[in-house]
Formats: structure tokens, sequence, C-alpha cells
């Protein structure tokens, strides 16, 4: 909460989550209440071509590598509405 205030202070018009986001679902809520929707973007890592295809790999330790087990739809879907996804 304090890392997306300085961000919104310095003159950001958003603040992106990703691992943050992952862990701890609620956050995305949390923020949105706090600063609004419309400043809190879920940033979504994902790789096609693995085993299961979709399955969401960034936002976790590892640099993006770590599977987190659920496809990059689901995360989105699970994000909305308190945030709108962005896949990258």
């Amino acid at each position: 909460m304090d890392d997306a205030q300085a961000v919104l202070d310095a003159g950001a018009d958003k603040v992106a989550v990703n691992s943050a986001a992952l862990q701890r679902p609620e956050l995305l809520e949390e923020l949105a209440r706090t600063f609004g929707a419309q400043c809190v973007v879920l940033a979504i890592d994902a790789k096609q071509g693995t085993a299961d295809p979709g399955t969401v790999l960034g936002g976790l330790p590892g640099g993006g590598r770590t599977p987190t087990g659920r496809g990059r739809h689901r995360v989105a879907r699970e994000g909305s509405p308190a945030a709108p996804a962005r896949s990258c």
C-alpha cells in the first residue's frame, strides 16, 4: 500500500501490480478502494507452450519463470472487477 502511494505521489497515473496480487489477490480490492479502480492495473506475465498452455508464469520469484498453476484467463477473472488486467 505504501509503495502504491509513493508511486502515485510521484506523479504516476496508475499502479501495476503483479507478484503481490498473485500472492494476495485481495490486495487489488484494497488498492482500488483506497486509490480508485482507475489507478490499479493487474499486470499478467504469461507464456504459451508450457505443459499447461496459458499457465501464468510471471509475477512470482524466479524472474517470471515460476509457474503458478493458474491460467492467465483465470488470473484476469480473479482480478476483475477490482482492477483491469493487462497481459504482457
